[in-house]
């Protein structure tokens, strides 16, 4: 039997997947980071398959994906090691991927699905692949791949799922990465499951101080300049997690006292 008509035949044995929105969930955090769904150039007809290359100091994290995804009923396979230490896990082909790969790649080019949601599942395959905690316990998530709008999106997803203040900014190149403070570190990571924090990647969740909030970001800034006169002030600090007084201290340094009396006086 000749390759082509090897892969037709496997991919008429269609697998039932177990549970389709928890395997969509499961894959939109690997997609977040290196994760893909390819097609086959050379037969078109057939479905996309998922695919993914970490490096083999992480083949611990590659062997959790092989079994997670399998556990969805899809076949799944580890290759490798290859010339550059790295792994692929590829997933079969099935037509549920071609779903996947309309809501990632409309036009061809991956750009964040909208109809994403920031579970725990997703932070912990996302964090694993872009996720870096700097030696000051910074956490910096590398989307750079991703249009500043898009990655914009997933930064107001982070804030209004999990409570915290995390920030866009550019990188030495220009592109667009996602910032959380030292001081919402330890938030950020306990959404983690457990199941995510492997021995390949203990580095990753190791915080080395408890830090206190200190200085505004722009992001808050920004809320505040829209939210200020037209929202009480304590539901504000509540929002942003700053004290009744640091608002209003805030607020004269904005000069939105002023703006607000401005307002009233017209």
């Amino acid at each position: 039997m000749n390759i082509r008509s090897s892969k037709i035949k496997f991919f008429r044995k269609v697998n039932k997947i177990k549970v389709i929105k928890g395997l969509q969930e499961y894959l939109d955090g690997l997609l977040l980071g290196d994760g893909s769904i390819c097609i086959d150039r050379r037969n078109k007809t057939l479905s996309p398959c998922y695919e993914q290359t970490t490096r083999f100091e992480s083949v611990e994290w590659a062997e959790k994906i092989k079994r997670d995804i399998e556990k969805f009923g899809l076949k799944c396979s580890i290759n490798g090691p290859y010339n550059r230490a790295e792994v692929k896990i590829r997933a079969q082909v099935h037509p549920f991927f071609l779903q996947m790969r309309n809501r990632w790649y409309p036009t061809g080019k991956k750009k964040i699905a909208r109809d994403l949601i920031i579970n725990p599942i997703v932070l912990g395959n996302w964090y694993l692949g872009d996720g870096k905690l700097d030696k000051d316990d910074i956490i910096k998530i590398y989307t750079e791949a991703f249009s500043f709008e898009d990655v914009k999106f997933l930064s107001d997803s982070i804030n209004k799922t999990i409570g915290i203040i995390s920030f866009v900014k550019r990188n030495e190149k220009g592109n667009p990465i996602i910032v959380i403070r030292a001081a919402e570190s330890k938030l950020f990571l306990s959404q983690i499951p457990d199941e995510f924090k492997l021995n390949c990647f203990s580095y990753k969740f190791n915080i080395k101080c408890n830090h206190q909030r200190m200085k505004w970001l722009p992001a808050e800034d920004e809320i505040l300049r829209k939210k200020y006169g037209n929202l009480a002030p304590k539901l504000i600090g509540r929002e942003l997690k700053r004290s009744l007084s640091s608002i209003y201290h805030r607020a004269n340094r904005l000069n939105l006292h002023i703006y607000k009396n401005i307002l009233i006086r017209i």
